[in-house]
């Protein structure tokens, strides 16, 4: 939807890349909300991949997981940061610079939040992970600098 509103170019020529980087963004937050969900009885984790790791819903639960549910996480993880690989095929079609310098700092917030889960492997569920104003800073001078601001 942002896409196509900063964007003057046709999704279809890109639609592939919006939806990759959209399902990114989205098992970002999943991974990153993923036992405060399952304290609400939400469950984003789909059926098919509990079964192949072995995974219970309620094991999402406890804030420290195990072997397998932090495999489970990290596999999602590595999905959405592949994923992720298509950010500059979007922002690269944004002509307006602030539209485009939002969109990807927004993108790069939500991979730094990605990479501190992957780097934390998961060993505590019940720990937000967030970016500090300090993290949000330093992204947003390299965001300007890629940008030749």
């Amino acid at each position: 939807m942002v896409f196509c509103i900063l964007s003057r170019n046709s999704i279809e020529n890109n639609r592939k890349a919006v939806i990759n980087v959209g399902i990114a963004l989205q098992l970002t937050n999943i991974l990153r909300d993923v036992h405060e969900d399952a304290m609400a009885d939400r469950y984003f984790i789909p059926k098919q991949l509990l079964l192949k790791y072995d995974i219970q819903k309620q094991v999402l639960l406890e804030s420290k997981p195990d072997i397998q549910t932090q495999s489970l996480l990290q596999y999602l993880a590595r999905l959405a940061l592949s994923k992720y690989a298509e950010t500059d095929v979007i922002t690269n079609q944004i002509l307006d610079r602030k539209g485009k310098v939002a969109l990807e700092l927004s993108i790069n917030v939500y991979k730094k939040i990605l990479t501190k889960l992957m780097r934390n492997n998961f060993v505590d569920l019940s720990k937000r992970v967030y970016v500090t104003p300090q993290e949000k800073l330093l992204l947003l001078v390299k965001t300007f600098s890629k940008q030749g601001v």
